[in-house]
């Protein structure tokens, strides 16, 4: 028997999706959306909560940046808006909260955001805030509090519900009163209700309005509410008053336990659950009885459930042989919800941790992490998975670019927004010299440059480049002109492959060497700016060197750049904007996971996401603040045996480089077995 990390020592996603109800129905059900998520925009950190509704998915988390499929990031701090039909985020959507935010709830126009932040959309807010769903300004009259963030919030109708670790919550412009684990808000005044009473013993982790409206469904580590000790990790109380719903007695819903309960999904007659415990469970249960249907074991917590055409998706923590059910998943798998087998649907997730929140709509089921690949799809923090009715041929490639050269054009464009949920196959370029009228197919590619080799000296022509994939062939991109030409030399072409990295005190910069344009290139001209789209020339290279280190920095600013190339005839059109924050020369913290067995507890870490400019020399081991262990930086895993069956032990781990210590990770919390 093993025993996950507990990570809701320090956060938790609660993610609050838009499900549609599904009558239970016999006989066997396909898994409803493929194994392949769609190659779309991610983000640069984790994402802990998501919720869709319509083309618009509400994503919030620890991020920073989102990022196209072409590598290039954008702002966006913690709370961004992605759209599905076009796998981008809406950049003009920026509330940019101080803090994490860990759960959001949509009603009609507006969004309720729970977190660690103090301040959202300009506005101080703490905890709690409601913003208008459209365009992430603050509603000016809504300001309930809660003294620590919440882990759920939850709409139903007039009513907002707030669970969480908190002792003390506020209405609107009132003073704080007791109100621990769960309270609730009106979602127009922001008034606190102090007539719905639950009393759970301890956490509220998920809070899932009952579909009936009578009924609220909650989910977390307490083992009573209101006294009865039925209603361990999962309880059904009155959405009047708060008092535990008679007949309702849950089952053991982690074989035989009543673990802690961290999220919770209505279909039909059934509830389905995320648990935690002795490894944790994906569970359907009886909604007005408890009586559990199905439970399926695995070897880490799970973090999400959402049901689509009939298939329960199980996230979380889970891995390798025996992850799910006694077979090999990495954290996501589906489960049949009528006759609960468990279905041969089995993507990879990387990642120590791998999946945090979950929300699903009619056809698509969306997962947030720490991920950076799934299968062979790179995807970082966010990925959707689509059924066959969602699937479309990809968006067009953009920022096509056409460089002339000597009976030649090299061209070059950016990967498309969105693969349409069917991997990319390949590109078409298309060219015509006859004012548009007659296209023809130059050549095909399967990545994002081709070089015309059949062009013809002084000759103008057009291109434009689509992309397929097994839907069909994309719109065209937008069309640019080049004249081939060897009677004099051009401008160089644009440098390709701009990376920028920050380091410690510095910025460095690398690209590649682009088309010469028929004269030597001579040199490299650097932009910077410390606004996007707003880069001015910076610096100049002599030479053919393809890098450049910016030391003229301050840690912690963000800095874009971009790079063009000199010859003798001129400069070439300047390469796409990157960004880097130069660094304090510091480690990121590792990530923390860890297991429970009889007599031991095993620890295993990630590297550093960054190494802060100088590689990591060790690691440093604490137990409950104490140093335990310092480890060689080639060991990321340690095991503690002098461990007390039923005793909790709290770690943390911190990498440590010739400047100094990372931050600390999170805690992982084992308890001796």
């Amino acid at each position: 028997m093993t025993r996950s990390n507990r990570p809701l020592t320090t956060l938790l996603a609660a993610a609050i999706a838009a499900v549609v109800g599904l009558t239970l129905a016999g006989g066997p059900a396909a898994a409803a959306v493929t194994a392949t998520p769609s190659r779309t925009w991610g983000t640069n950190g984790r994402v802990l909560a998501i919720a869709p509704v319509g083309d618009r998915v509400y994503v919030a988390g620890d991020f920073t940046a989102v990022t196209d499929p072409s590598g290039r990031s954008y702002p966006a701090t913690r709370l961004a808006v992605f759209v599905p039909s076009t796998g981008s985020f809406d950049l003009t959507f920026a509330p940019a909260p101080d803090a994490s935010v860990t759960t959001l709830a949509v009603s009609g126009s507006s969004l309720f955001v729970g977190g660690a932040f103090t301040t959202i959309a300009g506005a101080k807010r703490k905890k709690l805030a409601k913003l208008v769903a459209t365009t992430g300004a603050i509603d000016p009259t809504w300001s309930p509090v809660v003294d620590r963030p919440p882990d759920t919030v939850a709409v139903s109708g007039s009513r907002v519900y707030v669970g969480g670790p908190f002792a003390q919550a506020a209405g609107s412009g009132g003073g704080l009163a007791v109100k621990p684990w769960v309270a609730r808000f009106d979602a127009t005044s922001g008034s606190l209700d102090t007539t719905w009473s639950p009393t759970p013993n301890d956490r509220v982790l998920s809070v899932r309005p009952a579909d009936d409206g009578a009924s609220v469904y909650l989910g977390g580590t307490f083992t009573t509410v209101g006294g009865a000790t039925t209603q361990r990790g999962i309880s059904r109380v009155s959405a009047t008053t708060g008092a535990v719903t008679a007949g309702f007695v849950p089952g053991n819903t982690n074989q035989t336990s009543k673990p802690p309960v961290y999220d919770i999904t209505q279909s039909g007659s059934r509830l389905y659950l995320a648990v935690a415990g002795s490894g944790g469970a994906c569970t359907a249960m009886d909604a007005v009885t408890g009586a559990v249907a199905w439970s399926k074991h695995t070897n880490g917590n799970l973090q999400g459930v959402q049901v689509v055409g009939g298939v329960a998706y199980c996230g979380g923590h889970f891995t390798g042989a025996g992850g799910f059910d006694n077979l090999t998943r990495y954290k996501l798998a589906a489960v049949d919800t009528a006759t609960g087998t468990t279905l041969p649907y089995a993507p990879v997730v990387n990642s120590a941790l791998g999946v945090w929140s979950m929300a699903a709509d009619s056809g698509r089921v969306y997962i947030g992490g720490d991920f950076t690949q799934i299968d062979a799809t790179p995807q970082t923090g966010l990925a959707v998975f689509g059924d066959d009715a969602a699937r479309t041929v990809t968006a067009a490639p953009s920022a096509l670019v056409a460089a002339p050269g000597d009976a030649a054009v090299i061209l070059h464009w950016d990967v498309p927004s969105t693969d349409g949920g069917s991997p990319l196959q390949r590109y078409r370029v298309y060219r015509t010299d006859d004012a548009a009228t007659t296209w023809a197919l130059v050549g095909t590619t399967t990545g994002p440059d081709l070089t015309d080799t059949t062009a013809v000296n002084e000759t103008t022509y057009r291109y434009r480049v689509t992309a397929l994939n097994a839907v069909g062939e994309s719109a065209s991109s937008a069309e640019v002109a080049a004249r081939p030409s060897a009677a004099a030399a051009t401008a160089p072409g644009v440098p390709g492959g701009l990376v920028a990295t920050g380091t410690y005190n510095a910025d460095r910069l690398t690209w590649s060497t682009p088309a010469s344009g028929g004269s030597a290139i001579t040199g490299y001209r650097v932009y910077r700016g410390t606004t996007s789209g707003a880069t001015t020339l910076y610096a100049s290279t002599s030479g053919t060197g393809t890098s450049f280190t910016d030391t003229a920095v301050t840690v912690g600013t963000r800095y874009y750049y971009r790079v063009s190339a000199v010859n003798a005839v001129g400069e070439s059109v300047l390469s796409p904007e990157e960004w880097a924050v130069p660094t304090n020369g510091l480690p990121s913290p590792p990530v923390l996971s860890g297991t429970a067995r009889i007599g031991a507890n095993d620890l295993t870490w990630t590297e550093p996401a960054k190494d802060g400019g100088s590689p990591v020399t060790q690691y440093v081991v604490l137990r409950d603040s104490i140093r335990v262990a310092v480890l060689p930086a080639t060991t990321r895993t340690w095991t503690e045996t002098a461990v007390v069956r039923g005793t909790a032990y709290g770690y943390r781990v911190k990498a440590v480089n010739a400047i100094g210590s990372s931050p600390l990770s999170a805690t992982v919390v084992l308890t001796g077995q």
